[in-house]
């Protein structure tokens, strides 16, 4: 399976820490969360999904894809974020598009649209091993859900899913057992009972509502 990943709002999500703070794994410490600041901006991610998503890009099979406006930097980026030689080592595509500059000079920014663009070509390029891959990135779950019918058959005809993030919080305990048990609906549920509420006393109950 292939895992196209942005940093922003997936990885790095500001309010991760208040939206979650509760989930403690089994033998982990309570202090999950770790920042750092990069090229002017602040990150804050969690060192626990991070741990969890190398594991998962390590077994045979797997494979995390960089579709990210950061892929410049994201060598250099994800070491910090935690990822080491797994992120530093994966691929990363071109997500820019393009658009008419200054006395007609082509430029080049990033869009929805051209993100899923890069990774529809990206899966045509590369067949996926397994004919299975996910995007995490809170911009093309809004595509998918403005755009309708058109984009959602050009990603379910590709093998591929877009689940929702929501940019402020990001990849959650329960997102991230989604891929680690992808294709197995009922261990799945099963993992994301384990992480909501087995961890969980009832004061920190109320901080899973997001």
């Amino acid at each position: 399976m292939r895992l196209y990943l942005e940093i922003d709002g997936v990885i790095n999500a500001v309010y991760g820490p208040r939206s979650w703070v509760g989930h403690v794994a089994e033998g982990q410490s309570p202090d999950v969360f770790d920042s750092v600041t990069f090229d002017g901006y602040t990150f804050v991610w969690s060192r626990e999904l991070v741990r969890r998503l190398v594991a998962w890009a390590e077994k045979d099979d797997n494979e995390i894809v960089w579709a990210t406006f950061w892929d410049p930097q994201v060598e250099t980026l994800s070491r910090m974020l935690g990822f080491g030689r797994v992120g530093a080592d994966a691929r990363s595509l071109d997500v820019r598009g393009p658009r008419e500059g200054v006395d007609g000079l082509l430029g080049s920014y990033v869009t929805p649209f051209s993100k899923m663009r890069a990774i529809l070509e990206d899966v045509k390029a590369f067949p996926v091993k397994g004919d299975n891959w996910v995007a995490l990135d809170p911009a093309l779950s809004e595509l998918m859900d403005a755009e309708g019918v058109e984009w959602v058959a050009n990603v379910a005809l590709t093998g591929g899913d877009v689940p929702p993030v929501v940019s402020d919080i990001g990849v959650t305990p329960g997102l991230m057992s989604y891929i680690e048990t992808y294709g197995n609906i009922d261990d799945w549920i099963e993992s994301v009972t384990f992480d909501m509420f087995d961890s969980l006393d009832g004061d920190n109950e109320k901080k899973w509502e997001v």
